[in-house]
């Protein structure tokens, strides 16, 4: 075997033993049930959906458009993931080991890039390749139609590898100049994410059953260069076409890699202050150790881009409800004829936004090596769960309740509902803060050289997804499947919260004892 096949291997196997050390066979077994149903909603998500839009699309003429809006989704997607890695705080220690050993520079970033490619093509296949299967099913183009979409699905991950390593070789050139250059790439994220959500939002929006709204639709997607190269080699196979969109993936693939080679295994000058004077200033335990968990998480692109996804969300669909007024929502109320609808929508997407802000889920692990020295300092156990707790809470909780009562007064609901949509999103916040450190305790992940194994690839991140969303979202589905003609949405909302508390009390009990033997074990 070779060395490349060697070290591609053995980067497979460091995830792999990640997820599986330590852990009994009922908890990998239970966690893959999980993330198998979490695979499966988004095929299933992301397939109705082009089943959606190739029908209304194809009303007007233009099925093609389906290809067009999941094609825009998986580039965008993939320079999402290149600002999310770019930013991640990578230590020199993995290259200082690696160029020790007998192999060349080339075959190391070769290997590096390959198993990048992997991960990367994860999510990239899973959002466009139902797309790709319902056109392929409804429309019937041919198997070629096929191949040459799995042919582009192929090239999108070098968009996303390539430019991570053009993004990190800027930010090491500029990182000795500036005090805190992570600012940069965090600002930088977020403004693309705000950008991109407003501009699907506004596509979404825009799509109708008018043939000139769907016309207007397609003049946009046609200005759209990349877009139109993707989507024309995939319907004609034209090879100019290919080429073309080749520019835009393996040029900054090659670039990126030419330009990490010259920057791997090099130290990386660091900002110094001219400041002679040193400030003392006392804190309290508690808000030592929240400034602490704060500073980090503004700080960390990784961190703070994909667990601060769902506060973003709720704040723009808040802004969303606002501008398009209430008629879509108040039209589906009247179509159900049940006037619990509009709140159990407002419940079902504050909670899964507050579910999607996981920060305590990742805490522990991101103390990382470095976890002897906050266990070494005369703090208690339940002052490090408290400030990690707290933080997750201070970051989702307000957002969460200002965002669900300006949406509660805007719609005009009655006390019982209002009470409702303000109070269950509320308390999820609280019970994904401490569910999240129960699964952080069982399934830390410390041996880390790169945030976005922590944050993005652990156990603990995918599960914390879950269990922050399931155990609200769970009793309101069962309700409106089987028991809205039995009961009623006051009761099942006061089910609901007390099942939440039920949860927040248990991880109380059980963060006290276990969690706290767990911790100090470490």
């Amino acid at each position: 075997m070779t060395n490349l096949k060697v070290l591609i291997k053995t980067y497979l196997l460091l995830f792999w033993g990640g997820i599986k050390y330590g852990r009994k066979l009922g908890k990998r077994v239970g966690a893959g049930v999980l993330f198998a149903v979490l695979g499966l909603f988004l095929v299933f998500s992301m397939g109705s959906s082009a089943m959606g839009q190739i029908s209304a699309y194809g009303a007007a003429g233009l099925p093609e458009l389906a290809l067009y809006n999941s094609l825009m989704l998986v580039l965008l997607l993939s320079i999402l993931m290149a600002l999310m890695r770019s930013g991640s705080n990578n230590t020199t220690s993995d290259a200082e080991m690696l160029l020790a050993l007998p192999l060349s520079r080339q075959t190391i970033l070769l290997a590096k890039s390959i198993s990048k490619y992997l991960f990367e093509s994860v999510p990239i296949f899973v959002f466009f390749l139902p797309s790709l299967v319902v056109y392929f099913v409804m429309l019937t183009p041919g198997i070629g139609f096929l191949l040459r979409g799995i042919i582009l699905l192929l090239l999108i991950p070098l968009l996303s590898v390539g430019f991570s390593y053009l993004l990190s070789w800027l930010f090491f050139k500029i990182g000795g100049k500036m005090r805190n250059p992570q600012v940069i790439t965090t600002t930088l994220s977020m403004v693309f994410l705000v950008g991109f959500l407003v501009y699907n939002f506004s596509v979404s929006s825009s799509m109708g059953s008018a043939a000139q709204s769907v016309m207007d639709i397609a003049a946009h997607y046609y200005t759209v260069k990349p877009l139109v190269w993707g989507v024309s080699f995939i319907l004609t196979g034209n090879l100019l076409q290919l080429l073309l969109f080749l520019s835009i993936t393996l040029l900054p693939f090659i670039v990126g890699i030419l330009l990490n080679a010259r920057i791997f295994g090099v130290h990386q000058k660091t900002w110094h202050s001219t400041k002679t004077q040193v400030d003392y200033r006392q804190h309290s335990i508690y808000s030592a150790l929240i400034g602490k968990e704060l500073r980090r998480y503004f700080t960390s692109t990784v961190y703070l881009l994909n667990t601060g996804f769902g506060m973003v969300m709720s704040i723009l669909f808040t802004v969303a409800i606002l501008i398009a007024g209430k008629s879509v929502l108040v039209q589906l109320s009247n179509m159900i004829n049940a006037d619990y609808i509009v709140p159990l929508i407002l419940i079902l997407v504050y909670s899964f936004c507050a579910g999607m802000c996981y920060t305590a889920a990742c805490s522990i692990s991101l103390e990382g090596r470095q976890l002897w020295i906050l266990k070494a300092h005369p703090v208690p156990v339940k002052a490090v769960f408290a400030a990690k707790a707290l933080t997750n809470i201070i970051i989702t909780l307000p957002l969460t309740f200002i965002c669900s009562v300006v949406a509660s007064l805007y719609f005009e609901l009655s006390l019982k509902y209002a009470l409702a949509v303000v109070l269950i999103p509320s308390l999820v916040c609280v019970m994904s803060a401490l569910l999240g450190l129960v699964i952080n305790l069982s399934f830390p992940k410390l041996d880390w050289d790169d945030e976005t194994r922590v944050v993005k690839q652990s156990m603990a991140s995918m599960l914390a997804f879950l269990v922050g969303v399931l155990p609200m979202a769970l009793p309101f589905i069962l309700y409106f499947i089987f028991l809205r003609d039995t009961l009623s949405f006051s009761a099942i909302s006061i089910i609901a919260g007390a099942f939440i508390l039920s949860l927040v009390g248990l991880s109380l009990l059980w963060l006290k004892g276990k969690g706290t033997k767990i911790f100090q074990a470490l």
